[in-house]
């Protein structure tokens, strides 16, 4: 966890995000392994709207929480 400062006052930093080929890879790995739709999966596994995960899919920072559920699905 890294600590930032915002207009003075310091606090974790809670939006920790990862981008790049790796988490990327990561998540289309995960949708494929499912066998579901890129819609299906963002429903039903990642209770999140189709729109966000194909966001992601297109290189916007994921959640730091989501990479860590992803390789922990994925190492089951």
């Amino acid at each position: 966890m890294r600590i930032v400062a915002v207009f003075g006052l310091v606090r974790p930093e809670m939006d920790s995000r990862e981008s790049g080929d790796s988490a990327i890879d990561l998540l289309r790995s995960a949708i494929d392994a499912s066998g579901l739709s890129t819609r299906k999966w963002a429903e039903q596994v990642a209770w999140r709207d189709e729109r966000t995960v194909r966001r992601w899919l297109a290189g916007r920072a994921i959640p730091a929480a989501v990479v860590r559920e992803l390789r922990r699905r994925l190492m089951e």
